[in-house]
């Protein structure tokens, strides 16, 4: 400090023979990082603060000159000290002996670290000579230093304000400013400053910008002291009532709390909750109700909704997906639900050509609004088409609707609601029941079956396989049959084959001659898998296949009550000898009753 008014007084000196110094003037000194620039005053004083040299402003070319000594050497002595102690308690021992006496405000000192502070807490003491006790550095007033502000590698220059030593060039966050004027007739200058750690109002972290107005402005400033980012800190802040600092910050925070009953602590903490506001977080648990609730930072449980004041459906909030709610000044406008859109999704009406909703794999097949016939209608391309023979569609009085090739062609079948319980299958109109059902209920021969076995054998062609749905059955046949060359006791029989029946039950009624004449039998039980007779007949003729005289005929009907699993239900036949060989005729068929 003796040093510095030394300089002071010289430069004044030499300066005042020149010009007249005014009355109310105080000298400046400015520091630099290197040589000082620009056009200087001729009442500063320039540091280097990367080697101390000192300098003067010329009068005239007001340009900077050096005077005194740098680094330590000159006729000034060092102009500042190798530092001492550690990170987070820094020592320095000046030339001159300094004590507590010695620290009024506005003493200035500088030193080079011996270590780079490591948090927001250090300390500054003298040591050697100098006897003044720690006393905690800040920066940009009283705002806590952050990790590296206090480096190794340059010179630290403090001013003590009272209680602590103020840092004047912190290198982990700086701010810078520059000046904006405004236009109008009361403009005013208004300062924007960013910063790379703190925004000189605060300890903070992350980026941000803002705007300084002067205080006569302040009272025009707007805005919003409960604004968080999702993870609980402030984004925006205020320096009294002039300054106003935009943080970047995280995008939500972690719910807690129970299920169905959601809290979040936001830092720095809401003290009241203002409709508008937008809170976004992950939560802990899915809610499993329809009035799930959501309290911020203890300010009460407020009931979430959807779609304006919609209840919510279980797994609405999941915690997979970020919940973003925004307080309507009652309750939680939960506003992406997890079960779906607040409202249907509209789709244009579409054409058979071009659906609705169509296939990337499956170009012009898909659904479409039929307004022309009022229904709904699936369309086929031209190589589905071609492959199923028709197209499909849903219209008022039809259940379905068919076409032959597109919907532009006149329908040929559908099923319609005739009354409750009935259904019909039209042909050009609905209800007219002129269409066809064709199915598996019914089997038939296509071809002469011939045997000559002893012993049961299926029919071939006159059998169901049913799957595992324990479903009843009943069914009936009507069969031709004819002798090879002598009378032979043959039999007719069934079989629930592959899983044993709960009961299988058949009858049968068959024909033996010219005459009204024939056997009735019945086989009231059957409940395993074995091929069994339903009873014995005796033609009273024979002849060569296809004789007239000698065909005769045969009705048989039964139920099958299926058992637990699939099982396949066979129509049997034998002969009584096996040398004269029984034929089925083709055309014989059974069916399923409904």
């Amino acid at each position: 400090m003796k040093r510095l008014l030394f300089l002071l007084f010289l430069c004044v000196s030499n300066l005042a023979a020149q010009q007249a110094v005014p009355s109310t003037y105080v000298p400046q000194l400015i520091s630099f990082p290197g040589v000082p620039f620009g056009v200087c005053d001729i009442y500063q004083i320039g540091l280097n603060n990367s080697n101390g040299q000192y300098y003067s402003c010329t009068p005239g070319t007001r340009a900077w000159t050096a005077i005194g000594g740098s680094g330590g050497s000159g006729a000034f002595g060092p102009n500042y000290s190798v530092g001492g102690g550690t990170a987070q308690a820094q020592t320095v021992a000046p030339t001159t002996a300094d004590t507590n006496a010695l620290l009024v405000n506005g003493y200035s000192i500088c030193w080079l670290p011996n270590a780079a502070n490591t948090g927001a807490a250090p300390t500054l003491a003298g040591s050697g000579t100098s006897t003044f006790s720690a006393k905690p550095i800040t920066k940009y007033g009283t705002i806590p230093l952050i990790a590296n502000d206090i480096v190794t590698s340059a010179i630290a220059c403090a001013v003590y304000d009272g209680t602590e030593f103020q840092l004047q060039m912190p290198k982990a966050g700086a701010i810078y400013t520059t000046s904006v004027q405004s236009v109008g007739a009361s403009a005013q200058a208004m300062n924007l400053y960013v910063s790379g750690g703190c925004d000189g109002v605060s300890a903070c972290t992350g980026n941000f910008w803002g705007i300084q107005a002067p205080a006569s402005l302040a009272a025009s400033l707007q805005y919003t002291p409960n604004l968080t980012d999702g993870s609980g800190n402030a984004a925006w802040v205020t320096n009294g009532s002039q300054a106003l600092s935009f943080v970047q910050l995280p995008q939500y925070i972690a719910g807690a709390g129970a299920v169905n009953v959601m809290t979040a602590t936001y830092v720095p903490a809401f003290s009241a909750l203002a409709a508008g506001e937008e809170f976004d977080v992950l939560p802990n648990l899915a809610n499993t109700t329809t009035t799930p609730t959501f309290n911020v930072n203890g300010l009460g449980a407020k009931t979430a909704t959807k779609c304006g004041t919609s209840a919510l459906v279980a797994g609405d909030w999941s915690t997979t997906a970020v919940a973003m709610f925004i307080y309507d000044g009652t309750g939680m406008q939960l506003q992406n639900p997890q079960t779906g859109p607040c409202y249907p999704i509209l789709a244009p009406n579409g054409t058979a050509g071009a659906p609705s909703y169509s296939f990337s794999n499956r170009a012009n097949s898909g659904w479409f609004n039929d307004t022309g016939n009022g229904g709904w209608g699936w369309s086929f391309n031209a190589s589905e088409q071609a492959l199923l023979g028709f197209n499909l569609v849903m219209v008022p009085g039809f259940a379905f609707q068919w076409t032959p090739t597109n919907l532009a062609a006149s329908p040929d079948v559908g099923i319609s609601r005739d009354s409750i319980g009935i259904f019909d299958v039209d042909t050009t109109a609905p209800g007219n029941a002129a269409g066809f059902i064709r199915s598996g209920n019914t089997v038939r021969l296509t071809s002469n079956f011939t045997t000559a076995s002893l012993s049961l054998v299926t029919i071939t062609g006159l059998s169901w396989t049913f799957p595992a749905t324990n479903h009843n059955y009943s069914f009936h046949c009507s069969l031709s049959y004819s002798q090879a060359t002598a009378a032979a006791a043959n039999a007719f029989g069934v079989q629930a084959a592959t899983t044993a029946p709960t009961n299988l039950y058949a009858a049968m009624q068959v024909s033996t001659g010219l005459a009204v004449t024939g056997v009735d039998a019945t086989l009231p039980t059957l409940t395993t898998t074995t091929a069994t007779n339903i009873g014995t007949f005796t033609p009273s003729a024979a002849g060569a296949i296809g004789n007239v005289p000698t065909i005769f005929t045969g009705e048989l009907w039964g139920s099958l009550e299926q058992g637990a699993g699939a099982t396949t239900l066979n129509i049997m036949t034998l002969t009584g000898n096996a040398s004269d060989s029984l034929t089925i005729y083709r055309g014989s068929a059974c069916f399923l009753e409904p």
